[in-house]
């Protein structure tokens, strides 16, 4: 190597050693925030009137951890536990007897927005709309629908995290309706036929949302009931006991009821109508199934037959047709109450 080209090398080597540092410090990576990168999730929410702190204050990492498994941002905790760990479950109310089944489940956010909201609270929709994301809007529009529920929703009557109160409610069920309904006012003693209604459930008998019926009656109601006949089945109004029976069990029923026309000819019948226990399927005064039947679809029949709850992998479609579809509910001349005798029964539905 020439004398020269030691120079030259020499003076490479000095000029990168001075850069070095330079070099170095032009290299340093820069922090960024969150907001850097998810712009189009800021351009999403941050125009919703009602911010989550964490968003308002570009804290993100309260809730995430700083680096998510793509494609999905990691929580540092996993379902309500992130909520309760800044929202106390005391100051929710969650100490309560009775937990809305969305809290319960560990789903906040069935209900509300992590981010932000055009709604208050950070509810995924406004008033009502968040709860018709798990209950039938249909059952709350009926041609009948309570004004206080048409006014106020659903919060006028119901607490939206946890209550002392069975269904929620924000009082004992007696005291909640008389806020509104004033049992010492004639109308309201004209309506009930002058039996001292305030004392009862006014679920017994109304639907407290919405009904097809006048008077917010539920869907099917005892004849008496419907017409304010109360005293066919129970004592007068003014007596001491105006609430006393008539007659006790299946005496009351057959006043009304012919046992022989709902035996249909059957010799065969069912335990609960032998036992002249109507009550043990049917409601007396008013249901929201049909014929006053006390539990929905085939509740009713597997809260006895409960081995035939157990779920499987095909049913039968008569079954989920209903129990009725093959066996009599009150008397039948076949065994096992079926309505039909054996292969008969099936090829009414499967041809031969």
């Amino acid at each position: 190597m020439t004398a020269t080209n030691r120079s030259i090398l020499v003076l490479l080597a000095a000029m990168i050693v001075a850069a070095g540092p330079a070099t170095a410090q032009s290299r340093k990576f820069q922090a960024k925030s969150c907001n850097a990168c998810h712009g189009e999730f800021v351009a999403k929410v941050s125009p919703r009137k009602f911010l989550h702190p964490g968003v308002k204050n570009e804290d993100c990492e309260s809730c995430h951890l700083r680096h998510g498994v793509v494609p999905k941002l990691l929580l540092k905790q996993d379902g309500n536990a992130l909520c309760t760990s800044c929202h106390a479950p005391a100051t929710l109310g969650l100490d309560k007897a009775h937990v809305h089944g969305g809290v319960k489940s560990g789903a906040c956010v069935q209900c509300h927005d992590p981010h932000g909201s055009e709604a208050n609270h950070l509810l995924a929709a406004e008033g009502a709309g968040s709860c018709y994301a798990c209950h039938d809007k249909a059952a709350f529009e009926k041609k009948v629908v309570h004004p206080v529920l048409a006014k106020d929703g659903c919060r006028a009557c119901h607490v939206a995290h946890a209550s002392a109160q069975a269904g929620l409610l924000t009082k004992p069920e007696a005291v909640l309706c008389a806020g509104c309904h004033d049992p010492g006012k004639p109308e309201f003693k004209t309506a009930h036929a002058g039996y001292p209604v305030e004392g009862a459930s006014c679920a017994t008998c109304h639907d407290p949302h919405a009904s097809e019926q006048p008077g917010l009656l539920k869907q099917s109601a005892h004849a008496p009931v419907a017409s304010g006949s109360c005293d066919a089945c129970h004592a007068d109004a003014g007596s001491a006991k105006p609430f006393a029976l008539k007659a006790e069990g299946e005496a009351l029923c057959v006043a009304c009821h012919d046992a022989g026309d709902l035996k249909a000819g059957g010799t065969i019948l069912h335990a609960p109508f032998e036992a002249g226990d109507c009550v043990g399927c049917h409601d007396p005064h008013a249901s929201a199934q049909p014929k006053l039947l006390a539990r929905k679809d085939n509740a009713l029949c597997t809260s006895c037959h409960t081995d035939q709850a157990a779920p499987v992998a095909f049913p039968h479609a008569a079954v989920e047709a209903g129990c009725v579809s093959c066996h009599a509910p009150h008397a039948a001349k076949q065994a096992k109450l079926l309505t039909q005798p054996g292969e008969a029964l099936c090829v009414s539905c499967h041809e031969a």
